[in-house]
């Protein structure tokens, strides 16, 4: 009786009670599959024993280390699809006016005033140059000019370090005012489009940019220091109060989203029903065949049929 049932099994009777499992789980709604506070728990599990895994250092290392020595061809772009980059760009170059305080606080920093400092220095440094008299040609005059560098170059050259000296007491005294018109002129709303095109063309830039040339400049930071950090933020994000919670509340938000929705149109809405139908079930099944095949299922199945 035994070898009769497993004769249908394989003759394909197994192929299709793999089919009505299938087409059942098929049938469950998402809620009814997936269990949101056993999911959660596992995933955080999951994350704690790979963050504290003592190879966790090591294995961002070999990730970095296989990034840079595969450095593709192309730009940037070219490994992004037009799907991602597309939506990217529209919503970076999108106009909005920013909060007027976050941007003080932003541009209230010494990298910022020093650059915009040495910029209206040099700015008023050659303004000053230009207003200088030139000397008319001729000989007579070019030889005056020769004696004044003479008896008067020392003298000329301290006017020119106290106008330096002035000029920068002018700038640092102005310093204030200027970033205050510089936060002022980003949070314009008059600018926003032309600051959401700015956003747009710095994108652009990435993108566009060859890939060999963002290696380089990754190149510059310091592997160790960036491995470091990489493990610590996985560490703290892992070790931080009600991760748990936060991801189970992800899932069931999922889930409400899902509705009542069978498995069936969800993976038709992700494009893989097909694949489903075919390589799934050929691998389940393949899989049950194996496992019919076993001496535990074959004395399984003995002892159900001998109770008849």
């Amino acid at each position: 009786m035994t070898d009769k049932v497993l004769q249908r099994l394989e003759a394909g009777a197994l192929s299709d009670l793999v089919d009505l499992a299938s087409d059942h789980v098929l049938d469950q709604p998402l809620h009814s599959l997936v269990d949101a506070d056993w999911l959660s728990e596992r995933i955080v599990d999951g994350m704690e024993t790979w963050a504290r895994s003592d190879q966790t250092e090591a294995w961002i290392r070999d990730r970095m280390s296989d990034l840079r020595e595969r450095t593709p061809e192309g730009s940037l772009r070219d490994q992004i699809p037009t799907e991602v980059s597309s939506p990217l760009t529209d919503m970076v170059q999108r106009p909005f006016v920013p909060d007027r305080a976050i941007i003080g606080r932003l541009l209230g920093h010494r990298a910022v005033e020093s650059l915009v400092r040495e910029l209206l220095v040099g700015t008023l440094q050659s303004f000053a140059q230009r207003l200088k008299p030139s000397v008319p040609s001729g000989s007579r005059l070019r030889k005056l000019k020769r004696v004044g560098d003479g008896v008067l170059g020392g003298l000329g050259q301290v006017l020119e370090g106290q106008a330096e000296a002035r000029v920068r007491e002018f700038v640092d005294a102005a310093m204030s005012q200027v970033m205050n018109q510089i936060a002022d002129h980003v949070c314009n709303p008059n600018n926003a489009d032309a600051f959401g095109r700015f956003r747009g063309h710095l994108l652009e830039q990435v993108l566009d940019t060859p890939m060999v040339e963002l290696d380089r400049e990754l190149e510059k930071l310091d592997p160790d220091d960036l491995v470091a950090t990489g493990t610590a933020i996985a560490r703290s994000l892992v070790a931080r109060d009600g991760l748990k919670d936060e991801i189970k509340s992800i899932i069931e938000a999922l889930l409400t989203e899902a509705g009542d929705a069978p498995l069936r149109d969800h993976l038709a809405d992700a494009g893989v029903a097909d694949e489903w139908h075919t390589e799934v079930r050929v691998k389940l099944t393949q899989s049950a065949v194996s496992f019919t095949q076993t001496e535990g299922f074959r004395q399984w199945l003995h002892g159900v049929v001998a109770q008849d």
